[in-house]
């Protein structure tokens, strides 16, 4: 009996004076990132130049005679173009080509060639992109430059569909980035301008650069 209660007391001891270990541990761990600015993509591609061809200065029929040439922002096969003399007062005296100061393209009646400007802009697709324009003329004696007087100086045309979205008379334009592609968006951008020859414009056998049209595209 006595070791029976000996034993059973030794092991009602050992339980109590001996519990199991327990064993905890804390650790730390950063989150860490790098923080970017990411604009969205806007780029440009000079496709043509706007190219007044070949350009009749006026031979002093008429006294004070200036020929004016404007380019319009049109997309037609063959642009859009006008060619008149003006007198002193700069008012239109003649459209009829050639006029009596043989004002006119050349020998014909419209430039040689396509003659507006072309502009390729890359872009995101939804949204909207402005357009600022100055006309800065390149100095040239004799030759006046700047956007046109009575044709539209800027357009947007849609690239894929190749229709005219809108276009402006003025210097600015807005107009939404169109689809282009699976991975970018692109519109496209007319640009006219206009010169004006007096008697004392040089001749050229080639072709010369009478202006700059800066083009500034933003979102």
């Amino acid at each position: 009996m006595t070791t029976r209660i000996l034993c059973a007391a030794a092991l009602s001891l050992a339980a109590v004076t001996y519990p199991a270990a327990s064993l905890a541990q804390t650790g730390d761990l950063d989150a860490i990132a790098t923080i970017t600015k990411l604009e969205a993509p806007l780029e440009t591609q000079i496709v043509e130049n706007v190219d007044f061809g070949e350009v009749n200065k006026p031979n002093g029929a008429r006294p004070g005679a200036k020929c004016r040439y404007q380019i319009g922002a049109s997309a037609a096969r063959n642009g859009e173009s006008r060619a008149e003399e003006l007198d002193l007062s700069g008012q239109v005296v003649d459209a009829a080509l050639p006029t009596p100061s043989m004002c006119g393209w050349g020998t014909g009646d419209e430039p040689d060639s396509f003659p507006t400007g072309v502009v390729a802009v890359y872009c995101e697709a939804g949204l909207d992109v402005q357009m600022d324009a100055s006309f800065t003329p390149a100095g040239v004696a004799g030759v006046g430059f700047s956007r046109p007087s009575g044709l539209k100086s800027l357009g947007y045309f849609d690239p894929d569909a190749q229709t005219l979205i809108n276009d402006t008379f003025g210097t600015s334009l807005t107009t939404t980035c169109r689809e282009f592609s699976d991975t970018a968006g692109a519109l496209g951008v007319l640009v006219g301008a206009q010169i004006i020859l007096d008697e004392s414009a040089a001749e050229t056998v080639n072709n010369i650069a009478v202006g700059t049209i800066t083009l500034e595209f933003s979102y």
